[in-house]
């Protein structure tokens, strides 16, 4: 899908017609979609990737409340990008400690529990 999706893409865009120029406007957000998907599937994770924490639950958990407790200390008043950086940094650290604390030995439970039954 990804190849004809990107063969598809080219031809409309190298193809001077109307006909061409209406499907390029119908059909390339669709077949661009399908070509980024496949890209980004087909590619394999690097050892790096593999290794690095997913601490996308905890900053999605903990990012809330540490923009309300910056806020209400009021550090707003030292404008956004103070703001932005502090919740940024508070929010990864939380998930860090959330993710090692928890999630790692709960994820390590349910592949013994996956491999066991």
């Amino acid at each position: 899908f990804t190849v004809a999706a990107l063969v598809g893409l080219t031809g409309m865009l190298t193809i001077r017609s109307p006909i061409a120029f209406g499907a390029y406007h119908a059909l390339a957000p669709v077949l661009l979609a399908i070509a980024l998907f496949g890209i980004a599937y087909a590619s394999p994770a690097t050892r790096a990737e593999r290794a690095m924490p997913d601490l996308s639950y905890g900053v999605y958990i903990y990012g809330w409340v540490v923009q309300q407790s910056l806020v209400a200390l009021g550090v707003a008043r030292f404008g956004f990008a103070a703001l932005f950086l502090l919740c940024a940094t508070g929010s990864m650290l939380l998930a860090a400690v959330s993710y090692y604390g928890i999630e790692r030995r709960a994820l390590g439970l349910k592949l013994v529990a996956e491999r066991a039954g």
